[in-house]
């Protein structure tokens, strides 16, 4: 049950965000869209950043460091960066994530975030509802409603309709108005003015959490000994194309990031189509099962790569075990996972990018050559 139902969101993540067939794609260190320019169809762009000044008549996908959309953007937008900052229209809605995100002009839809902080400001209109998860969020534009689950939240100006939070600390200035009904969970009850609210106050008290025995380390053991038997496993058998895959985030990271996203966006999408039809439901089936697949394999080589780099840094860029860059990375990624609140975005990230890095090494074409290790250097096996 837990498994279709972590299709059932990725899937509902993904069908929204599904890019058509005619789509554009950029990537590479720095990725812009000129003021002058007009992209008359759907928009991939990946890279170190992206900054996007000109029209783009429909949706657009971004990944980078940082993230900047000023010019008008006709269709929706789906954005993750260390920093979002979204300042030109946006006539659907928007899903961003990353440390920083901020709103400074109208969205038509909705709008979904996750970040340490999230900046909703004066110039930004929500055509309908905002969702917001993040450390501190701060609400000064206007929308349908609010739901909104962070450590503070400040609410400085219009919500037509309800406000629903779950929160550390709540705060609503003067300049605030509710227009229905404010509904809060939190440990301590906050001081609100009640003419700021048109409906009723309740505040809730947060449930206790059921007390664990024992369950969420052996399932983080299981996790680390899955993906590493299964990593060791493909470092065995195929030592050259592993290393090769390994390498390649760090290598190609736009490029990588875009063939992930693409693949993880389109394939559901597709085997969903396909599998309306009597005669190609075995074939959407094998889809969605090898897309299942591929995702796990994913988690295990984003794993091996930033092990990889990480070891490699500490011993000042030498070669270093896929073994042992695997093992590491597992590490790192099960405790990325417990990160609240973009703990699970950081591992969909991971899970894309080592998508993207397959794709990119098992697809017909030239390939990169790895970068030589300096002559000085003691190599070591693969294994």
């Amino acid at each position: 049950m837990k498994s279709l139902s972590l299709l059932a969101v990725a899937l509902a993540i993904a069908i929204p965000a599904a890019p058509s067939a005619a789509m554009v794609a950029r990537s590479g260190d720095r990725v812009t869209v000129d003021a002058d320019e007009v992209i008359d169809d759907d928009l991939l762009a990946t890279g170190m950043s992206v900054d996007i000044k000109g029209q783009v008549t429909g949706d657009v996908i971004a990944f980078a460091q940082t993230v900047m959309i000023t010019g008008p953007v006709g269709g929706s937008v789906m954005a993750a960066a260390r920093t979002v900052t979204i300042e030109g229209p946006v006539e659907g809605s928007v899903r961003a994530a990353g440390e920083s995100v901020r709103y400074r002009a109208p969205v038509g839809h909705n709008v979904l975030s996750a970040g340490s902080t999230i900046d909703v400001e004066e110039g930004c209109q929500i055509g309908r509802d905002a969702h917001l998860a993040g450390n501190f969020c701060r609400f000064a534009g206007s929308a349908r409603a609010l739901t909104a689950a962070a450590n503070n939240l400040a609410i400085e100006d219009g919500i037509a309709g309800d406000v629903v939070a779950y929160v550390e600390s709540l705060e609503l200035k003067p300049t605030a108005k509710v227009g229905g009904d404010l509904v809060y969970t939190s440990k301590r009850e906050a001081e609100i003015d009640p003419s700021l609210v048109a409906g009723r106050i309740q505040h809730k008290l947060p449930k206790e959490p059921p007390k664990r025995r024992g369950g969420r380390p052996w399932k983080m053991l299981f996790v680390l000994a899955s993906g590493f038997v299964t990593g060791l496993v493909l470092v065995v058998t195929m030592p050259r194309i592993s290393r090769s895959v390994a390498e390649a985030p760090l290598l190609r990271p736009g490029a990588s990031l875009g063939w992930g996203a693409l693949v993880f966006a389109a394939t559901p999408v597709l085997a969903i189509i396909v599998c309306v039809t009597i005669v190609g439901l075995p074939l959407g089936l094998i889809a969605l099962v090898s897309w299942g697949i591929a995702l796990y394999i994913g988690y295990v080589f984003a794993a091996m790569s930033v092990g990889r780099a990480l070891l490699g840094w500490a011993r000042r860029r030498r070669r270093v075990s896929l073994v042992w860059g695997l093992l590491l990375g597992l590490v790192v990624l099960i405790l990325l996972r417990m990160i609240p609140f973009i703990g699970g975005f950081l591992i969909l990230v991971a899970i894309v990018w080592g998508i993207g890095s397959m794709v990119t090494q098992l697809r017909p074409g030239p390939q990169p050559a790895a970068a030589a290790p300096p002559p000085t250097a003691p190599m070591e096996e693969p294994t």
